[in-house]
């Protein structure tokens, strides 16, 4: 008995690659499978990782802390956490402090902005102020430029009334 070969062309009318090309009913199953896995992955996985860390860290706890004979050693052991601790603390206040600044200069930058005039698009584009006003009031516009990106024609259509 032969085996039947694998054949890429017979594969590729199995498989929808655009979703615009599926029908409501897969899209539907689609989303209904991956909020199913989600919601398993939430509910049943992360706290069985969760239990796993936590039993970790109680036993590195008590490797770290209790099984060390003197109580220098621990003292020791404890300022080294302290520290890391105090470090991303810091950290953690410089990079929210960093992003609420940002923040507030790009709100500003946006605030200051306004819409620009006819007439300043049309000294941008090199066109009068009347061809600026038809291109807007149109309902496609086809711009033609040159090799350094210039304007030197347009086409439109008008808008349906």
């Amino acid at each position: 008995m032969k085996k039947k070969e694998f054949n890429l062309s017979e594969m590729e009318g199995l498989i929808i690659e655009s979703p615009d090309l599926q029908s409501v009913k897969q899209r539907y199953g689609s989303k209904l499978m991956l909020y199913a896995w989600w919601t398993l992955w939430l509910f049943l996985c992360l706290p069985a990782i969760k239990l796993i860390t936590w039993a970790l860290f109680f036993h590195l706890f008590y490797v770290q802390m209790i099984a060390h004979k003197s109580i220098l050693e621990i003292f020791s052991t404890i300022h080294i956490y302290v520290t890391i601790f105090l470090a991303l603390s810091v950290l953690m206040g410089i990079w929210t402090l960093y992003r609420k600044y940002s923040t507030r200069r790009r709100r500003k930058l946006k605030r200051v902005s306004s819409p620009l005039q006819q007439e300043e698009l049309a000294e941008h584009f090199n066109v009068k102020t009347e061809h600026v006003s038809t291109l807007q009031a149109s309902k496609r516009a086809v711009l033609h430029l040159d090799n350094t990106g210039k304007l030197h024609d347009f086409e439109v259509s008008p808008k349906k009334s």
